[in-house]
């Protein structure tokens, strides 16, 4: 991973904890051990996802996330 990857990782975990009013820690658990979004997904879409706006973005990872059941 690069460092504008863990960067951009970091910035969707905080932003949907925010968003869901959860703690981060909870969502990176969430994201990237129960479900692997956040390797397999948020992190190899890196180029399109990071050009988009902050709202987009969340709802977007919010939306699998519910998809999957994790919330």
């Amino acid at each position: 991973m690069s460092q504008k990857e863990i960067e951009f990782a970091v910035f969707c975990v905080e932003n949907i904890a925010d968003y869901l009013k959860m703690n981060a820690q909870d969502i990176y658990q969430l994201l990237g051990v129960k479900s692997r979004l956040l390797f397999d997904y948020i992190v190899p879409s890196y180029e399109p996802l990071h050009t988009q706006s902050k709202e987009y973005i969340i709802n977007e990872i919010v939306d699998m996330m519910k998809q999957k059941e994790l919330i």
